[in-house]
């Protein structure tokens, strides 16, 4: 009766929904604590227990709904040149990403996103620092690796993240411009995967009913940093994702080896 309501296939069960529910609201406390890092949680913990092919396109209405909450209060702060660049080259790179999705195998898309968690995880441990704002071309580079990464494994912050953290701007406006590049990528991938037939009867109504617990999440994450000191919060989140990358690569090495 639970699979007929909703209208999914017979692979996901109570048990299954349920575990969806606690790994979205996860990341939504992992976003609201630490600022960002909600795909990059909850994508790996889902494509444990669900297709990869059913993980990507949920992720982009969970950062639709996260970012409609945000963007018209963080609109005029946004370092806008970097956004256009980087979308410009993110949406040339999206339709590689979406032939990846479409070819490679379950296992192989899982450890390629472990891989791309761990190595985000070390980009911004060691943070990097441009002295000048990179060239358009250099910032199309970065959107383009970002857009196959968004396509394919729904993982698109990582090069993105690193970018703007490198930027020699004010956490503000790198918060703002991470935003709305987010949400414009998560609107861009969302056409490309349904033109590709990758967006299925399940995933929009998945997504829809599992999007309130990341609103949930985002707001205790949120409450529990304003009523803490906020020493280490960033390390935290990147001992927590960290743990995740090493996981889901060891557990994907098994399964394909």
């Amino acid at each position: 009766m639970f699979n007929d309501l909703i209208n999914i296939p017979d692979w996901i069960n109570i048990t299954i929904f349920i575990e969806m529910v606690l790994i979205v609201f996860f990341s939504g406390v992992i976003r609201g604590y630490a600022g960002f890092g909600s795909s990059l949680a909850a994508a790996p913990l889902l494509a444990m227990i669900i297709p990869p092919k059913e993980v990507v396109p949920c992720m982009y209405v969970y950062s639709i709904v996260a970012g409609i909450q945000l963007v018209l209060k963080v609109w005029r702060s946004a370092d806008w040149h970097s956004v256009k660049w980087l979308v410009v080259g993110a949406t040339a790179g999206m339709p590689f990403g979406a032939w990846a999705l479409m070819v490679l195998s379950a296992d192989t898309i899982r450890l390629f996103i472990g891989v791309v968690v761990l190595v985000a995880v070390i980009g911004m441990v060691k943070e990097f620092k441009f002295k000048v704002v990179p060239p358009r071309w250099g910032i199309g580079i970065v959107g383009a690796i970002s857009g196959i990464l968004n396509t394919s494994t729904s993982l698109n912050g990582p090069p993105v993240i690193i970018y703007f953290l490198s930027l020699p701007i004010s956490s503000a406006c790198s918060r703002a411009s991470l935003i709305v590049y987010f949400l414009f990528c998560a609107v861009i991938g969302l056409v490309i995967n349904t033109s590709a037939g990758l967006v299925t009867s399940v995933t929009i109504p998945l997504s829809i009913i599992t999007a309130p617990a990341l609103l949930l999440g985002n707001w205790a994450g949120d409450y529990a940093f304003r009523h803490s000191s906020g020493n280490g919060y960033r390390k935290i989140a990147l001992v927590i994702l960290a743990i995740i990358a090493v996981v889901t690569i060891g557990k994907s090495i098994a399964e394909l080896f």
